[in-house]
């Protein structure tokens, strides 16, 4: 199932945490193995049940309680305490908040500038970015929101 299996083999190896496991080939095949055949089968059946639920959401909705739900799901699958949508607006050239859970619309900016922001990483780099702790993420600088 997986490929490029020597690449993850090294790459795994590579981490700080995997220093103390050992070195010999059959080791890391069976470690492996029991990934493909034990975690990843159950991450995807988990991760097509949440597409499954998204797809699933009544297209009736207005587009902000659309949103909301799929961000329900999203903090959900996660595990995470809470998720917001940010829709880019041309105009003030800001991410807009439009959608969130759990709801706190009125505690959240309702604008976040692109220039030193999460937000606006993301916009930029078209790429996703995962922040664990947003207490400790500098581009995340409404923190008065993490600790209520």
């Amino acid at each position: 199932m997986l490929t490029g299996l020597e690449n993850l083999i090294r790459d795994i190896q590579r981490e700080p945490w995997a220093e103390s496991f050992p070195e010999d080939a059959g080791f890391w095949t069976h470690y492996i193995q029991w990934i493909e055949e034990n975690l990843l089968p159950k991450f995807l059946e988990r991760f097509a049940r949440k597409i499954d639920e998204i797809v699933e959401i009544d297209p009736d909705l207005t587009e902000r309680e659309i949103l909301e739900k799929a961000t329900a799901h999203m903090v959900s699958f996660l595990g995470a305490n809470s998720a917001s949508v940010r829709i880019y607006d041309p105009k003030t050239e800001q991410m807009l908040s439009y959608g969130s859970y759990p709801s706190r619309e009125a505690s959240r900016e309702t604008a976040i500038p692109l220039e030193d922001s999460i937000a606006g990483e993301v916009l930029r780099s078209r790429q996703t970015y995962f922040a664990p702790n947003l207490l400790k993420e500098a581009l995340y600088h409404n923190k008065r929101t993490v600790v209520k």
